[in-house]
C-alpha cells in the first residue's frame, strides 16, 4: 500500500485544520469554561458568607430596636444645640455645694461628629478626698450624657491638710453646634 503525494497533502491539511481547530476553537473555549466555572465556585462561596451576613444583620436590626427602646426609657439626655452655658453653671453650682476651693473650668473648642458633637471640659478645684468623690457621683448622675474621659486626684504631701488636687476631663455631647 503505497501512499501518494495527494494523499500526503491531504493528511497534512487535515492535521493542520484540527490543529486550527485545537488552538483557535476549543482552548480558548476551554478555558474560558474553567475561568467561568472558578467565578461560579467563588460566587458560591461569597453567597455563603453573605447568608451569615443577612442573619447578622437581623440581629443588628433587633439590637438597634432595643437600643432604641433602653433610650426612650432613659432619664439622660443628649441637648439639642449648645447649651454649655447651663452645664457650666450646673457644674459651677455643684462644685460651690461640695466646698471645694480654687475652682477653675476650662473648655474646648467642640469636636463635631456626623450626628452630634462634644465639648471638651477641664475642672481643677482642691477638695478633701469625700467631696471630689461626691463631686463625681453627682456628674455622673446628671440627666445629659456627659462622659468622665479623665480624672486625676493627687494628695499634698507635707500639707497635713487632707486635701487633694483634682483635674477632671469630661465631654459634654449635644445633638449639634451651630457655629462650630
Amino acid at each position: 500500500m503505497r501512499i501518494e503525494k495527494d494523499q500526503f497533502k491531504t493528511l497534512g491539511v487535515l492535521v493542520a485544520m484540527g490543529c486550527v481547530f485545537v488552538f483557535a476553537l476549543w482552548m480558548p473555549h476551554h478555558k474560558r469554561m474553567e475561568a467561568l466555572r472558578d467565578r461560579v465556585v467563588t460566587a458560591q462561596r461569597q453567597m455563603g458568607v453573605d447568608r451569615q451576613s443577612t442573619a447578622a444583620l437581623v440581629g443588628l436590626a433587633q439590637e438597634v430596636l432595643d437600643l432604641k427602646q433602653q433610650l426612650g426609657e432613659s432619664s439622660r439626655f443628649v441637648p439639642e444645640g449648645d447649651d454649655l452655658a447651663d452645664l457650666l453653671k450646673q457644674l459651677s453650682n455643684d462644685l460651690e455645694s461640695h466646698n471645694v476651693f480654687d475652682r477653675e473650668m476650662q473648655t474646648r473648642s467642640a469636636v463635631n461628629y456626623a450626628n452630634f458633637s462634644l465639648i471638651p471640659v477641664t475642672l481643677r478645684f482642691r477638695g478633701s478626698f469625700p467631696a471630689v468623690y461626691d463631686f463625681l457621683d453627682k456628674i455622673e448622675s446628671m440627666r445629659r450624657v456627659v462622659r468622665v474621659d479623665r480624672v486625676q486626684a493627687e494628695g499634698r504631701p507635707g500639707k497635713g491638710d487632707g486635701l487633694v488636687d483634682a483635674q477632671i476631663e469630661l465631654s459634654a455631647f449635644f445633638s449639634s453646634v451651630e457655629g462650630g
